[in-house]
């Protein structure tokens, strides 16, 4: 679903297997400009097909999500004027959005039903698709399991993506569970806050895979269009990584935690 839009920063364990006894300096630099650059890299390349199929398929209480769009120059098309249907967005040979990414190719958007409805899937999949130039296949599902205790509604995502670019090939398997805090019961989706649970991982070009969890829910908050607060846990061999994204302030600024408790600070 959504914004639930991950960053996945599995990219900084191999980091501490390179650095080894190198100086902190040496280790950030390595993670600024090689690992972490093609993580975020992949991460940015999966926001943006959030973005699209939200904005086609995500249905507030009251009627359409007109805070999201697709941009005009995609052809979108759909098979069926009823539910079971698919909905196609074809970018052709190049498409820039309103974000500026540049998208070619082709998106499917299956639904059995609207998604507000509990049961409701959608499974996106890929033709040619590349967003400036990192190509991506494989499948997104997401399922509307109903409500919680709250009155909110609760949809499982997984995700089982391969993103390629300069640097190779990244598997991403992800299981997640995205519950709808607020901003429901209107139209305007500017308002929407998303919480994220969930564990996955991403393989590696090298074929070095890692896990990780998400310990502390990601909060998602649509207005400032950042996850604004929670923690990710890194597994590797050299123990466990952290990932803070902050305590709900609306930026772009993350703490890494290294597993010999050395810290880093980094923006996305």
């Amino acid at each position: 679903m959504t914004k639930m839009k991950l960053l996945s920063f599995a990219a900084i364990l191999l980091a501490f297997i390179f650095v080894g006894c190198k100086k902190d300096k040496e280790e950030i630099t390595l993670f600024d400009d090689t690992l972490y650059g093609q993580e975020s890299t992949s991460a940015y390349a999966e926001k943006s097909i959030s973005d699209d199929e939200d904005a086609l398929t995500l249905r507030s209480g009251s009627g359409d999500c007109n805070g999201l769009y697709v941009n005009s120059c995609a052809v979108i098309t759909e098979d069926n004027s009823t539910f079971p249907k698919t909905i196609t967005i074809d970018y052709g040979t190049g498409c820039t959005d309103w974000q500026g990414r540049t998208k070619t190719g082709k998106i499917f958007i299956h639904l059995t039903d609207s998604l507000i409805h509990e049961n409701a899937v959608r499974t996106v999949t890929f033709e040619n698709f590349t967003v400036n130039g990192i190509s991506i296949s494989g499948s997104r599902t997401t399922t509307n399991i109903g409500l919680n205790a709250n009155n909110q509604m609760v949809f499982n995502r997984i995700i089982d993506t391969d993103i390629s670019n300069g640097n190779g090939t990244f598997q991403r398997n992800f299981n997640e569970q995205i519950t709808w805090v607020s901003g429901f019961n209107n139209d305007f989706c500017g308002d929407n806050v998303l919480s994220i649970t969930g564990e996955g991982s991403v393989t590696r070009p090298s074929g070095v895979l890692i896990p990780r969890e998400i310990v502390t829910p990601l909060v998602y908050d649509q207005s400032c269009g950042y996850i604004i607060s929670g923690v990710i846990e890194i597994y590797s061999l050299q123990g466990v990584w952290s990932v803070n994204y902050g305590d709900g302030n609306c930026d772009n600024n993350i703490t890494i935690t290294r597993p010999n408790g050395t810290i880093v600070q980094a923006t996305l």
